[in-house]
């Protein structure tokens, strides 16, 4: 072990105390609004999200819910083993914000319902410096260098968006790409619906790690949104969007479901998605402290504490929710199945980790449900046996 460990290359990421933080988002960039930086927790005051996103650690800065079924985080456009979850710290550009990512994972997959914000001529790349990046449990923000602030905050099933485009700004635009991935895994079918001008929905049937994946969305928008008579006629795939109106801040409010763009509608309902972008936030911010502490923990050093409920936080990003409200979601045949006794379906297991450990830590009623869900998943298959690994199934 002690040979092993002396040849190993990329130890410091695993640890705050050794890591560097100078360059990473506890600088709190002046732009980010007080209300995100005096709420931090007596827990999440030590989550680093991004601890883990250089090396090989494989993790996003995103924000999420424990166990919440979207991950709402930035994408570089790079597909490699050190890009399972979309996103390294070596890079200094994104190409998309997409809702559904893997965390600490060995292989690549999802990256689904990628959105860019722009003005002018669309271009793919979006560069950004780490200075104006900031991250904290349940709230991601950057600004691009094309002067536009991107935030982010979640529900259990949604995602709201805010962006600020510069003073002056001749137009507001959002690009949505159905085909966007981390993976370049097979895409079997795509569609968008337009709903009216402030809301649209959209469908899509990928496969790769996760075998005929289903993800629906449904979109609502603070403005009006124009899209060409084209797009609206035969756009599947990806669609442009021009937003009308005055102010240079346009919020979305994005729900995903398992069954339907009308299921993932009514996911966001039952979110109260409709509610102030700080009302989220802080619901957001209050669940990952109950959750963090869960675990009292004291140590010599501040970097020891934030080592430890970085991994305690990362430990609680999967399983993800994986249905709707009442509790139906899409098996892999395209059938839909019916969760007994009002449970709620849960994927991304990985039986191999030390999943056990964690969940006997903290005893929680979700740690309950989630033991449930893998009994469920069991009986309602022909091995009749716990999965050993099950992405989106």
């Amino acid at each position: 072990l002690t040979a092993c460990l002396s040849h190993a290359q990329y130890i410091d990421i695993w640890t705050a105390e050794e890591q560097d933080f100078s360059n990473y988002s506890k600088t709190q960039p002046s732009f980010i609004p007080e209300v995100f930086l005096d709420a931090r927790g007596e827990y999440t005051r030590y989550v680093d999200p991004h601890i883990g996103t250089s090396g090989h650690g494989h993790t996003f800065p995103g924000a999420t819910l424990p166990f919440g079924m979207v991950q709402i985080s930035p994408d570089n456009g790079v597909y490699g083993w050190d890009w399972c979850s979309g996103y390294h710290y070596s890079r200094p550009d994104i190409v998309y914000f997409s809702h559904k990512h893997l965390s600490g994972t060995g292989a690549t997959d999802l990256g689904d319902i990628g959105m860019i914000p722009y003005t002018g001529k669309y271009a793919f790349r979006h560069t950004y410096d780490h200075a104006n990046e900031y991250a904290r449990p349940g709230y991601y923000a950057v600004k691009l260098d094309n002067g536009i602030l991107c935030e982010f905050t979640v529900t259990a099933h949604g995602a709201i968006h805010r962006y600020t485009f510069p003073e002056g700004s001749k137009d507001k635009r959002l690009r949505i790409d159905l085909l966007h991935d981390v993976t370049n895994h097979k895409d079997e079918e795509t569609f968008f619906s337009f709903i009216d001008d402030n809301t649209l929905g959209g469908y899509k049937h990928s496969n790769g790690w996760a075998t005929n994946q289903r993800v629906y969305f449904h979109m609502t928008s603070s403005h009006a949104m124009n899209i060409s008579k084209k797009d609206r006629k035969c756009a599947k795939k990806t669609v442009d969007i021009e937003f009308k109106g005055e102010g240079n801040v346009v919020e979305l409010r994005v729900a995903l479901g398992s069954t339907s763009v009308d299921a993932a509608a009514q996911n966001g309902q039952h979110d109260g998605l409709e509610k102030a972008f700080e009302q989220h936030f802080e619901t957001a911010n209050i669940l990952w402290e109950k959750r963090l502490g869960r675990i009292q923990a004291d140590f010599p050093t501040k970097e020891q504490k934030i080592t430890f409920y970085t991994a305690l936080y990362h430990s609680m990003i999967a399983p993800a929710l994986n249905s709707d409200v009442d509790g139906r979601y899409t098996e892999p045949d395209g059938s839909i199945t019916q969760m007994p006794d009002g449970l709620q379906r849960y994927s991304t297991f990985s039986l191999w980790h030390a999943m056990s450990e964690r969940l006997t830590a903290s005893r929680t009623r979700s740690n309950r449900l989630q033991c449930n869900a893998l009994l469920a998943h069991s009986h309602q298959h022909l091995t009749k046996v716990l999965p050993f690994y099950f992405l989106s199934e």
